[in-house]
């Protein structure tokens, strides 16, 4: 009995030190300070360039403005020209001492037209001295209506417009890139904006489903340019949802940060040492416990999460 007992007592010891640990690399990790400025860097007396894909707003703006904060010159992505060229200006106005650049491309185009939009992207990016790329591009294709929808209920082009926009787009423009980035053996990063939808949400297979390809697809990326001796860092960055974008303008709330919040916190976490992580604490939180409860719970709490949002996007039409 007494041996049973001294075994309990240690299992315990172990299991609270455990814990511990884990507490404190938390907490070390959004606290620690960042190594983005390991990328900003001159070359022949020119700034380093940041390319930001689908930055004419929301999440991807907010990294633009952020990135331009901390002295990098600035290539905004999108597919509305007019948009493109307006949110130039005014972010000219508001840090005069960045340079900005448009590049206009649709990432949903098919067949010969897709790559020669890929190839016109890298002629565009060639001359400048370019060290950091944020995969920041996702969501639905345009004109998929309902948003929400049983797996079987999606039509062709709904599921092939998902993996366009989410996957397709996204893969080929690093690939293209990373001989970019590593020219000169400099070093370069690739942020690459995932979900928490990775965890498996109903009514949003496909989407779901490409965000947990980018996430493993970044991890085994990460280990690829380590494994390679390649000077680039790959980070998979996490998130739920926040505000101040497109389709979501409620006031942030600490469960729901605005966009410039998650693109501070997510660009915080460059040089952490880990491939895959939240952007912001809360979400973090969020993702542990979620990872610790039954799932009999989380099914409950998904299913019932995304039929709220169901019923928020039945409200808007």
């Amino acid at each position: 009995m007494a041996y049973f007992e001294r075994f309990l007592a240690y299992f315990g010891a172990i299991w609270v030190l455990s814990l511990a640990i884990q507490l404190i690399r938390f907490v070390h990790l959004y606290t620690r300070k960042s190594s983005l400025s390991r990328y900003k860097y001159e070359r022949n007396g020119e700034r380093s360039w940041a390319f930001i894909t689908g930055s004419s707003d929301g999440i991807g703006l907010a990294f633009a403005h952020e990135l331009a904060h901390e002295g990098f010159n600035i290539v905004l992505h999108g597919r509305n020209s007019v948009k493109l060229e307006g949110v130039r200006k005014t972010s000219s106005l508001e840090y005069p001492n960045s340079k900005f650049r448009v590049v206009v491309a649709d990432v949903c185009q098919d067949g010969p037209k897709f790559f020669s939009s890929i190839n016109a992207i890298i002629q565009e990016l060639q001359d400048l001295h370019l060290t950091v790329l944020v995969n920041n591009v996702g969501g639905p294709p345009p004109k998929m209506e309902p948003l929400y929808k049983t797996f079987d209920d999606n039509l062709a082009t709904d599921i092939d417009g998902v993996i366009s926009k989410n996957i397709r787009f996204t893969t080929h423009l690093t690939a293209s890139i990373i001989p970019l980035l590593s020219r000169e053996q400099k070093p370069g990063l690739i942020i690459s904006i995932g979900s928490m939808a990775d965890l498996g949400l109903p009514w949003l297979s496909m989407y779901s489903g490409t965000k947990s390809f980018i996430m493993s697809w970044s991890a085994a990326l990460a280990r690829e340019m380590k494994a390679e001796k390649r000077d680039i860092e790959v980070l998979g960055v996490g998130l739920a949802t926040v505000t101040n974008v497109s389709f979501k303008k409620e006031v942030p709330t600490l469960m729901q940060p605005d966009s410039r919040t998650f693109a501070r916190a997510s660009l915080d976490k460059v040089g952490c040492g880990k491939y895959i992580v939240a952007g912001y604490w809360v979400h973090g939180v969020m993702r542990t416990v979620l990872g610790l409860l039954p799932e009999s719970l989380v099914f409950g709490m998904v299913v019932k999460s995304v039929r709220e949002e169901v019923e928020k996007d039945k409200k808007k039409d």
